[in-house]
């Protein structure tokens, strides 16, 4: 190479270098690197997760029920034979039972013996339609005559008299006991003691003790009626100068008031324990504060009706039971449902054996490592969440993997 020539290369390779880096920058800024960040990212695991959260177990029970009328019942005098029924032993009492009513004298003089009435009439009232009524309470007058109440249980018969025996006396007894007339066990045995408190009984309410049978004072067994339940309330009174006949009793009580009834299955009677607060709606009206006032025994299932428990609820304060009779009825529990943590049912999971869990992040996220496993027992669901039982390690507030993993 001549000497020009040495002098004119380096000038030439300078120039294709200062070209050459030219082009890699004009390479460089026309068409940049690739940025895969989104693709490494991408590539590793995105955890959606969800909070823990209080939630209501299940809504509150409403349940159908049925509105049933009052149970009544007439209440009149007894009628008999009037015969004692009693031998001529029994003239006085000299049993070792009628021995412990010692030192008492029936005292005063009886009374003839009863007129036999023609008609019963209502000679007196005595009691108006709310009252409650007792045992041994006087009901009324029928023909001059007071009558007393009985319980059912007393199996009345016949007219009772000094030296008298039998389980109707003893029933006597227990009536007498109830009125605090009679402080004594029930002996069966009509001594003076009795005496001396069905004589008490009498005079409380103004008349004299009678005599059924000439020279053997006691009580009559038409001064006595049965009353179902004691404290019914009276429903109707016959008016004085009414004839008692079978169309028209001494009394109409109410042995049960009116009461709304529904059938709950084993699940819902926990909720209408006797004494819970519930509401009742009528057909289209409003809700309306009551309490639950008695539940049965465990029923079988039969025709319509599932297993379950028969729940009495108290027809709510001032609802006219004619006016909603026939209307449906809905008994809904007044109490909140009880709540519990909840996750959302798309965080449940199911291994092959059948055991739910759900997946719980690491602390530091999901580059701090895998998800744990946590065993849950799901109670109840409420709108996309599953209620479930507690577990320390799914507090609320902590936090699930809803997808991801």
């Amino acid at each position: 190479m001549s000497g020009k020539g040495r002098r004119l290369a380096p000038w030439i390779i300078g120039a294709l270098l200062v070209g050459a880096a030219g082009g890699a920058a004009a390479v460089a800024i026309t068409h940049p690197a690739v940025d895969t960040s989104a693709i490494d990212n991408a590539s590793q695991n995105l955890w959606v997760t969800a909070e823990v959260v209080e939630k209501p177990v299940r809504g509150a029970y409403a349940i159908s029920g049925q509105l049933s009328e009052p149970t009544l019942a007439a209440v009149s005098p007894l009628t008999g034979s009037g015969s004692t029924g009693d031998s001529a032993s029994e003239t006085a009492p000299t049993t070792a039972a009628q021995g412990k009513e010692t030192g008492d004298e029936a005292g005063g003089a009886a009374t003839g013996s009863l007129p036999q009435a023609v008609r019963r009439v209502v000679s007196a009232t005595v009691l108006t339609a709310g009252e409650s009524v007792h045992w041994g309470d006087c009901l009324g007058e029928v023909s001059g005559r007071p009558v007393f109440a009985f319980p059912p249980s007393a199996p009345l018969f016949r007219d009772l008299v000094f030296g008298s025996s039998g389980s109707d006396v003893a029933a006597l007894q227990a009536v007498l006991a109830e009125a605090g007339l009679f402080d004594l066990a029930p002996t069966g045995q009509f001594g003076p003691v009795t005496l001396a408190a069905v004589k008490a009984l009498y005079q409380r309410h103004g008349y004299d003790l009678p005599e059924p049978v000439a020279g053997r004072p006691g009580m009559l067994l038409g001064d006595t009626a049965i009353v179902p339940v004691d404290g019914a309330k009276v429903v109707s009174t016959a008016p004085l100068g009414a004839e008692i006949t079978a169309e028209q009793p001494l009394l109409t009580v109410e042995t049960a008031p009116a009461r709304v009834m529904f059938r709950a299955d084993v699940l819902q009677a926990e909720a209408f324990a006797v004494g819970a607060a519930v509401s009742v709606k009528f057909g289209s009206g409003d809700p309306l504060p009551s309490a639950v006032t008695a539940v049965s025994a465990f029923q079988a299932a039969a025709s319509s009706n599932p297993a379950g428990y028969d729940v009495t609820v108290a027809v709510p304060e001032g609802v006219d039971v004619a006016a909603v009779a026939g209307l449906p009825v809905v008994v809904t529990e007044a109490a909140a449902a009880p709540t519990g943590p909840a996750v959302p049912l798309a965080a449940l999971r199911r291994d092959d054996q059948g055991a739910t869990y759900v997946l719980v992040p690491a602390a530091g996220g999901a580059t701090a490592g895998p998800p744990s496993r946590v065993d849950v027992v799901v109670v109840g669901q409420d709108a996309g969440w599953a209620v479930i039982v507690e577990n320390p390690a799914l507090p609320v507030g902590g936090v699930v993997v809803v997808s991801g993993q």
